[in-house]
């Protein structure tokens, strides 16, 4: 009997330990996490691109890519009301990139100095609405 009690209290052990390992590795390594309330908000990421646009949004949204030596930072954005600052990271800390406020709509081309992982950070401030957000490696 005390053996299994012992037994029993091992694979308990176990399981926790596992839970808690896979937990952390599906959880990423990103600096950056997401938390946010959105309406009408539709997303994507991949290894080269981020889009966002939405109908309403508050909160601060990450997304991250792969870029090579030499890559650019391609983007255009868009926003009806509300202000939104967007930061990216390339390794060295996180960076403004732009800044878009009621009615704005912009387009641009940052170079990149590093190969890697680029993080860009969406924040809004407040509430804001009718925006659209594209982000490309190229």
């Amino acid at each position: 009997m005390k053996r299994t009690k012992f037994t029993a209290k091992l694979i308990a052990v176990v399981m926790a330990a596992l839970i808690a390992a896979l937990s952390m590795f599906m959880a990423g390594c990103s600096p950056y996490s997401s938390h946010y309330s959105a309406i009408g908000f539709v997303h994507s990421n991949d290894s080269h691109s981020a889009r966002m646009s939405f109908y309403r949004f508050k909160g601060s949204i990450s997304f991250q890519m792969k870029c090579t030596t030499d890559s650019k930072l391609i983007y255009s954005a868009s926003l009806e009301s509300g202000d939104i600052t967007v930061y990216y990271d390339e390794g060295n800390g996180k960076e403004e990139l732009l800044t878009v406020g009621s009615g704005d709509a912009m387009d641009g081309v940052v170079p990149l100095k590093s190969s890697g992982k680029v993080y860009v950070i969406v924040e809004s401030e407040g509430n804001c609405e009718n925006g659209s957000f594209r982000f490309e490696i190229g």
